[in-house]
């Protein structure tokens, strides 16, 4: 449970420092220019996409700590992520 509780707050705190850091009048965009992803970017991408797609097919289902194992088993991205794209 511990485990689970300090990984989410990494995701928290990142999250917070990304929002702190985007430019003044910054807006959001539904489409995504794939072609100009590189293959890493791609495959963090579909990595992310499937976790969230289990992770709400759980929690429709009520299966709450399945959702937590996704979420937390898709965590090995962490790492990768926040070195690449966040810090």
């Amino acid at each position: 449970m511990h485990g689970y509780r300090r990984f989410c707050n990494k995701i928290w705190q990142a999250s917070k420092y990304v929002l702190l850091k985007l430019p003044e009048g910054f807006k959001r965009t539904t489409e995504l220019a794939t072609s100009q992803l590189s293959l890493p970017e791609k495959w963090i991408l579909h990595r992310m996409n499937t976790a969230v797609t289990e992770t709400n097919r759980a929690l429709a289902n009520r299966e709450f700590s399945k959702s937590t194992q996704i979420t937390y088993q898709y965590g090995f991205l962490w790492p990768i992520f926040r070195s690449q794209y966040v810090f």
